[in-house]
């Protein structure tokens, strides 16, 4: 459709399309073909805990999702 000069749009279910999310590979595959990629901002998971968890948001990291599994997960937050 993008090559036919139509306009798609890449919603996620979680957050923001391409942030620790399939749709960045949509996104290369994209840029390769020489598509122009146009960002629409909205609600944001990681940016919304953000803003009211009251801490600091001057510099923060978000390392991706925490692994579904309870070992795996209490691994990475031990980490």
């Amino acid at each position: 459709l993008l090559l036919e000069g139509q306009s798609i749009a890449c919603v996620s279910d979680a957050g923001m399309p391409a942030i620790s999310d399939p749709g960045a590979d949509l996104v290369i595959k994209a840029i390769e073909a020489g598509i122009t990629v146009v960002p629409l901002p909205g609600a944001n998971a990681a940016l919304t805990a953000l803003i009211a968890s009251g801490l600091d948001t001057k510099s923060f990291a978000f390392a991706g999702f925490l692994p579904k599994r309870g070992k795996h997960r209490v691994g990475e937050l031990q980490r």
